[in-house]
């Protein structure tokens, strides 16, 4: 559970590869904040003041401990000064006592790419070297401020382009070395239409833990992936009441050594806005009782 997890489980982790044989609980909550401090989202974001307070405020509420300092769908200048804000005094003020993580955007999104399948080489090259340069720098200035993990996440991926493989994986095996440098956990999460291609792909970037959605599970256990290395379980975001049944079954055909790979469960992205403050203790319980 949550509270078992703690700082240096994660460093000795990201360390020696060895999962820590307990799970974090960590959904992505952020944009609730703003309703804590009764303000509109898009005023919100971007008060470095206001996110800290309003952080704390929503991580008591939740008995969650851990928290995102920050969910970036973009790599501005902007953005990541109030990230920067936002996570120097989150650490400052809890230093020990929380694990604290952020997601930033992969290296393909942050270029600007889609997941069409009519690129050129020189269209997806270019996408993908931009946003590697910017990741590249942005990451060492997240890390430089002792976040525990990074969950790096790719919306759309090119489809039916199979050189884009190996140039990705290139890309992605320096961006986690950069992480792992800092004593950061990497992650990466992507659609779950190409989670065989970037599990193949991430077999020679060991540092990073990949990210499984629900319903590829059976496949991944199925070749035995789960059980070969640290992972992550990805739940749905919109938590509907339809999946309860479905999240405990998936749990429930794990091996012994699948569940001590499971590093953590999260959401497949940020929890809806729109989602009340009030009925996220209902939807966190949830989520633990899976690894209870």
């Amino acid at each position: 559970m949550c509270a078992q997890v703690n700082r240096a489980m994660i460093k000795k982790l990201v360390s020696d590869g060895i999962a820590p044989g307990e799970t974090l609980v960590a959904p992505q909550v952020f944009s609730q904040a703003a309703q804590i401090e009764n303000l509109p989202l898009e005023m919100f974001i971007g008060n470095e003041t206001k996110i800290p307070l309003a952080l704390e405020k929503l991580q008591a509420h939740l008995k969650l401990g851990c928290m995102f300092s920050a969910i970036a769908n973009d790599l501005t200048d902007t953005t990541l000064k109030v990230s920067l804000e936002t996570l120097n005094r989150l650490r400052k003020r809890f230093r020990d006592s929380q694990i604290i993580g952020l997601v930033v955007p992969g290296p393909f999104t942050a270029g600007g790419g889609k997941g069409a399948s009519d690129w050129n080489d020189s269209s997806w090259n270019d996408a993908l070297d931009a946003g590697a340069d910017r990741l590249n720098y942005v990451l060492r200035t997240y890390c430089e401020q002792d976040p525990d993990f990074i969950i790096v996440r790719e919306e759309e991926l090119p489809t039916g382009l199979p050189e884009f493989w190996p140039q990705w994986q290139d890309v992605m095996e320096g961006l986690g070395n950069i992480i792992s440098y800092y004593q950061v956990l990497p992650i990466v999460m992507a659609e779950n239409g190409h989670l065989i291609e970037i599990s193949l792909a991430l077999n020679e970037c060991p540092g990073f833990v990949p990210t499984f959605h629900q319903e590829s599970v059976p496949a991944m256990q199925a070749q035995g992936i789960l059980a070969q290395r640290p992972w992550a379980l990805a739940l749905d975001s919109e938590f509907p009441d339809r999946q309860q049944g479905q999240d405990a079954r998936v749990m429930d055909t794990l091996s012994v050594e699948d569940r001590r790979n499971l590093v953590m469960i999260t959401t497949d992205r940020e929890i809806p806005h729109n989602m009340s403050v009030g009925i996220l203790p209902e939807l966190v319980q949830r989520m633990k009782s899976l690894v209870s």
